[in-house]
């Protein structure tokens, strides 16, 4: 029986799934040799032969599954059914969102990278619980219509949310939706992020573009200590005059965000110093990222070297690599939460991703231009 399904799946391959094919027959052998009275070497093979198949995605790779997890040994078929349940999930999800995407639209990725700035972009994006679903990496995503307003293209928009943060975690997020969804048009990093005050600026709610990204993950070790290199990423020129030119005008973003400050303080705690008329400014800058969550105040001493730094966060610069490796147009939009003291206040942290995603969404449906973008490169 096994040997029909991978007959089946031999004659229906596309041409570009080929080397996958060929990793999963390999497996598929290798299972058919493993002895039967060795149910955990049994239970390996197989969950390297769902490894396999995952990358395919398929109704074929499916029944491949379903086959040989009939040949099940008895001390494993409870495991192996519950992890055929996952798999049929993971195989229907990925066929829905293919019926949905079966128009040529342009595609739009919106990573967040924890809860609250997934409950912001629900409130600015108009996301319904209905269009929940999850990524074979069980990252939750949800997608809906968006007109993009210089050229009233419909794109397809995909919110995913990362659950975790940290550079490794958006770089592996960006490569498994670039993946599952195919290469976007744009993508694009929205949340919160640390403040690097100079004076009065930035305020709490402020909303901070980059323009170049300073990765602060490489180390220099000399004799007086370890020294970050700051490796650069910046922006595509055209996002960049895109962007710039929504800076300027904000057309929508007042409204945008009003709309939403009013529908979160009825499901949120206000923060401190949030006001009825509460208006957030916005800046094009340049941001810090880095693993280190800073809370003790020394922010502005770890960007002292580079002037215009005024957000530091901890996401952007593994997004930045990896799109720049893809070679995705992207851009990274912050709302300043904190300025990383002990005793900072944590209820700005989705009023501020807030500002953030209505700079984004707004910047969408005025002044972003799809098309032929040069992706943003290393300085």
């Amino acid at each position: 029986m096994l040997d029909d399904r991978a007959d089946d799946l031999r004659a229906t391959r596309p041409e570009r799934s080929e080397p996958a094919y060929y990793a999963l027959a390999s497996v598929i052998r290798a299972l058919q040799r493993t002895p039967q009275d060795d149910p955990h070497a049994w239970l390996f093979v197989f969950s390297d032969l769902l490894d396999k198949a995952r990358q395919l995605g398929t109704t074929q790779s499916l029944q491949v599954i379903a086959a040989a997890a009939a040949a099940a040994p008895a001390g494993v078929r409870t495991r192996v059914e519950v992890e055929v349940s996952k798999f049929e999930a993971e195989v229907a999800s990925r066929e829905q969102f293919r019926n949905w995407t079966e128009q040529e639209k342009r595609r739009i990725l919106l990573l967040v990278p924890k809860a609250d700035e997934l409950a912001s972009a629900e409130v600015v994006f108009e996301l319904g619980t209905d269009s929940e679903a999850s990524l074979p990496s069980h990252m939750r995503y949800r997608r809906r219509e968006l007109v993009l307003g210089k050229t009233g293209e419909v794109c397809e928009l995909s919110v995913v949310c990362l659950d975790q943060a940290g550079t490794l975690s958006a770089s592996n997020a960006m490569r498994d939706c670039a993946e599952f969804f195919g290469r976007p048009d744009l993508a694009l990093l929205c949340g919160m992020a640390m403040g690097i005050p100079h004076g009065t600026k930035p305020e709490f709610g402020d909303v901070v573009v980059a323009n170049v990204v300073f990765d602060t993950n490489p180390k220099r070790v000399a004799a007086d200590g370890d020294h970050s290199r700051f490796e650069p990423y910046r922006v595509s020129p055209a996002i960049f005059f895109d962007t710039s030119a929504h800076v300027r005008r904000l057309t929508g973003f007042r409204t945008r965000l009003d709309l939403a400050a009013r529908s979160l303080i009825n499901s949120h705690e206000r923060p401190s110093g949030l006001s009825d008329g509460w208006h957030s400014s916005v800046s094009v800058r340049n941001l810090v990222s880095g693993d280190e969550l800073v809370e003790d105040g020394t922010g502005p001493e770890r960007a002292a070297m580079h002037d215009r730094i005024e957000a530091l966060e901890m996401e952007a610069s593994g997004f930045a690599a990896t799109c720049h490796h893809l070679g995705v147009p992207w851009l990274v939009v912050r709302g300043i939460a904190d300025y990383g003291t002990v005793d900072r206040d944590k209820r700005w942290q989705v009023f501020a991703s807030a500002a953030a995603m209505s700079f984004a969404r707004t910047f969408l449906e005025n002044e972003y231009t799809p098309g032929a973008q040069i992706p943003g490169a290393r300085v």
